[in-house]
């Protein structure tokens, strides 16, 4: 291991990896991976970061609820989606999910729109704000069925969606 040098490094025959892709709009079954409770952008309160995977693996968002907002009706909303989560996602008590880790591993529907309105971002630079998760709602409408894997799923098209 001591011949190993960075100058000497060949990547020639290395396929080069691809991030995540983000969801596209439609009604996605997703597995919580990821929870996390931070304090927003304008530090007036608290978020919970909920990285969301779709079963099939076509994708990945982020779900970013306000748990705690100086905003009665930010924080009212952010409980709402929160409530919803749990509730779809199977969670064991979601009127008192209690810890945090309770929700990693709760698998739900989501459904996703495209926000084309932009924001300035912490380097100055003005993004579009993309997809992002709308609501969620019970994994047995797209066809999964709890415990059997990850059957079901979504296409963002909306076309397996029995409605």
């Amino acid at each position: 291991m001591s011949d190993w040098s960075f100058r000497n490094l060949d990547l020639s025959g290395v396929d080069m990896a691809s991030g995540a892709t983000v969801l596209k709009p439609g009604r996605w079954v997703c597995k919580a991976t990821e929870v996390e409770l931070d304090m927003n952008s304008g530090k007036t309160g608290r978020i919970l970061k909920v990285k969301l995977v779709e079963v099939n693996g076509q994708g990945v968002i982020t779900a970013k609820l306000n748990v705690q907002h100086q905003n009665a009706d930010a924080q009212r909303i952010g409980l709402g989606e929160l409530k919803a989560l749990l509730t779809h996602g199977g969670h064991p008590n979601p009127e008192k999910p209690g810890d945090i880790k309770s929700v990693k591993g709760l698998v739900t529907g989501v459904t996703v729109t495209h926000d084309s309105s932009t924001y300035v971002d912490n380097k100055g630079k003005t993004r579009e704000r993309g997809s992002q998760v709308s609501g969620y709602f019970d994994p047995a409408e797209a066809g999964y069925v709890r415990g059997a894997g990850s059957a079901g799923g979504g296409s963002g098209d909306g076309a397996d969606i029995p409605f």
